[in-house]
């Protein structure tokens, strides 16, 4: 993926790895609150999407910084 994006000179978010590091540090009971059904794990719920939403704003500045103004809080 970070190969492929590097190639077509493009921003990549690497959702996999960040949202495996905020669901081991939260752990199994407080990580399956983001579930969408009981023992589905690959679904969220709006809290679960949220999340994941959350972790892609924190590393689009990076990815993309020419979107920084667009970021920004009015």
């Amino acid at each position: 993926m970070k190969e492929s994006a590097a190639e077509r000179k493009t921003a990549v978010i690497d959702l996999h790895t960040s949202s495996r590091s905020l669901v081991e540090h939260l752990g199994r009971d407080a990580s399956a609150s983001l579930a969408n059904k009981k023992g589905d794990n690959t679904q969220f719920n709006a809290k679960g999407a949220r999340a994941m939403a959350d972790l892609v704003i924190k590393e689009l500045p990076e990815a993309e910084p020419r979107l920084l103004d667009c970021l920004k809080a009015p």
